[in-house]
């Protein structure tokens, strides 16, 4: 019995030991799998991130300018988006990188290693002033665009002395553009010009050029305070403010901050620049521009280069996008047009009017259109007016162009409406935009009831309170016809001036293809790997076809192939309110770009095409402006670490 049982012993200890030895080698397995893959990660290289650059911007000639980044180790040159810009790539070391926590106030989350790259850029004198987009290109691939400002006044660098009180700061002479950085947070930079008697100034700061793509890096909140030297018996340095320049409402930090004020006196006066959230730090770049109020400004030129690209791609929900008599030709030729009454009907309209190229260049901003361009009727604010006051009413489509000439008004106009008829309300500002000028369109009925405004209510935030924001363009159907009144003010009745100019155009909804994004602004493929690609198309105003997608000018040894991906499950819609009148429905089609392990490694990038073209039963319509991005072949030694 002993035996028997000393033996059952000896068996159970055989099999738990032999239960250990391959639970320890299973073990060793996978410490083994993981120390490769933690040594494969950590190898492995993320895209080159461009974070900001110093200077913002310079005039003709060579700039000695600083790029700091991530990732940035092995660059190489320099890539623009302008032949009249070229750069070479001095020396690339390493920093500390201290990134803050969202909303907080200058307070440091953690501190990462990152690159700063000094370049030689040379500006060519016979280029357009305006905005340029600066690339780096290194051994990962092509980095993320920064803007760069070409000017045609002089550019000063901020001094290196200590500049941080009215009574150290930097002369400067008018005109003038300062180069400079909020280095830390708190930090202010002070400069003192000399203005004569009566005259007329504009300050300007500028973190990041209105109108550049949201993916270019570089930006911060800026803020603008002048000061004019008082002096008292207990601070000879005492300073009283004049002004102060404020343009930030929720959610839309001013990152260009402009400032005018006529001087009553000549003499010495003082401009605060600084970071409207008391944030800093060596990315935090900004350009202060002091010029004659006569003189054209920085953010109008920004805003007309803004409006001119907005002709070689689509915008549909902006309100510096271009509203004429051309904009149902634009709408229908971004369609299949179906053999329908409606159809007729508009193209009746349209062969009246002439053939205007979409390679035209853009009216100037605020310059009227003409009653000879068409057929679509077109008024001015005096003579809709006068047609209301004679008891007319205005027929769609129309276009109206007027101005809220002081704070408080109210222009009124009569609109006839039939049964059934869904109408889009389409608005631009093509001088003063928001937040400084808040056009609100709202619709009465016959018994002054409001059916219909731009003012687009949903739940944000967490479910924590419902924002509200005035939107370019509103779609609605009316289920009654008769005669509508729709009136056009700002929505704070505290503004109004000759510059709050506006047009309104009414029409008949156009179902179409909208805007079209892609999900990312540049691609590094790696041979014998691939990545994803995600092309959203907006389907508006009841757009129910197909959108063909396709790629051209691929690299060699580089193909596309649609590929399909399960979408994450969004959760409870939230209270969006009427979402559908103020946003449009989009799809995303996925592609996936492979490159061949064998495939050419590029030095330099070149530019994708995406195309997209509108189906409808069968039908397919012509290719739509492509999106283009920037595309590079990179080593399989240096693997990229973005995710697709």
């Amino acid at each position: 019995m002993k035996r028997r049982i000393r033996s059952s012993s000896h068996v159970g200890a055989g099999v738990h030991g032999t239960s250990c030895q391959l639970v320890c080698l299973a073990l060793l397995v996978w410490a083994v799998g993981v120390y490769c893959l933690t040594a494969q990660e950590a190898g492995r290289k993320s895209d080159p991130e461009a974070l900001s650059i110093f200077p913002l911007g310079a005039g003709p000639g060579t700039v000695n300018a600083e790029i700091l980044g991530k990732s940035l180790e092995g660059a190489y040159g320099v890539w623009s988006s302008s032949a009249g810009i070229s750069g070479q790539v001095q020396s690339v070391r390493s920093v500390d990188l201290t990134e803050f926590k969202k909303g907080a106030q200058g307070e440091p989350t953690k501190v990462t290693r990152g690159h700063r790259v000094h370049l030689s850029l040379q500006v060519g004198s016979n280029l357009t002033p305006g905005v340029v987009l600066l690339r780096i290109l290194t051994s990962t691939g092509i980095s993320n665009a920064l803007s760069f400002i070409v000017h045609d006044e002089p550019v000063v660098d901020e001094t290196t002395g200590a500049h941080g009180s009215s009574a150290q700061a930097q002369m400067v002479r008018i005109p003038a553009i300062v180069s400079g950085q909020i280095s830390k947070p708190g930090e202010v930079d002070f400069y003192a010009v000399n203005a004569e008697r009566d005259q007329e100034l504009v300050f300007e700061m500028v973190s990041k050029p209105v109108g550049v793509p949201a993916s270019v890096s570089g930006g911060f909140s800026t803020a603008i305070s002048l000061f004019q030297p008082s002096g008292s018996w207990f601070d000879d340095y005492q300073v009283s403010r004049l002004a102060y320049s404020d343009e930030s409402v929720p959610g839309m930090p001013p990152m260009h901050s402009l400032l005018r004020y006529k001087v009553s006196k000549a003499g010495l006066y003082v401009v605060q620049a600084a970071s409207f959230s008391n944030k800093g730090g060596p990315e935090f770049s900004y350009q202060l521009r002091i010029a004659p109020a006569t003189k054209v400004t920085l953010l109008d030129r920004f805003r007309a280069a803004q409006s001119s690209s907005a002709q070689l791609q689509w915008q549909e929900r902006t309100f510096t996008r271009r509203l004429d008599v051309d904009r149902l030709n634009r709408l229908w030729g971004r369609t299949v047009q179906a053999k329908t009454h409606v159809a007729e009907r508009e193209a009746n309209i349209l062969s009246e009017a002439p053939e205007v190229s979409s390679e035209s260049p853009p009216r100037e901003p605020g310059q009227l259109a003409s009653k000879s361009e068409g057929s679509l009727a077109f008024f001015l604010e005096r003579e809709a007016k006068e047609l209301t006051r004679a008891g007319k009413c205005l027929s769609v489509p129309v276009l109206i162009e007027g101005s809220i000439g002081q704070p408080g008004e109210i222009d009124s106009f009569r609109l006839r409406i039939e049964k059934g008829q869904a109408l889009a309300f389409e608005l631009e500002t093509p001088l003063t935009a928001p937040p400084l000028f808040n056009p609100e369109l709202v619709v009465l009925d016959e018994s002054g009831r409001e059916c219909l405004s731009n003012v687009f209510r949903r739940i944000a935030r967490n479910f924590t309170f419902y924002a509200k924001t005035i939107q370019p363009k509103t779609v609605f159907t009316f289920e009654l016809g008769g005669e509508y009144t729709f009136l056009i003010r700002d929505i704070t009745t505290q503004v109004g001036n000759a510059s709050c100019q506006y047009r309104v155009l009414i029409r008949r909804q156009v179902p179409h293809v909208g805007e079209i994004r892609s999900s990312v602004d540049r691609l590094n493929l790696v041979r014998g790997s691939s990545k994803r690609l995600n092309v959203a198309t907006d389907q508006e105003e009841g757009f129910s076809g197909a959108v063909a997608i396709a790629v051209e000018n691929l690299p060699i040894g580089v193909t596309a192939w649609p590929a399909t991906e399960v979408k994450p499950d969004q959760g409870t819609n939230p209270d969006e309110g009427p979402k559908e009148r103020f946003v449009a429905k989009a799809d995303t089609a996925t592609i996936l770009l492979a490159a061949q392990p064998d495939a050419p490694v590029t030095e330099r990038p070149e530019l994708i095409r995406i195309v997209a073209r509108p189906m409808i039963n069968g039908v397919l319509g012509s290719p739509l402006r492509s999106v283009e991005l920037p595309i590079m072949v990179v080593p399989a030694q240096v693997t990229a670490n973005q995710p697709d």
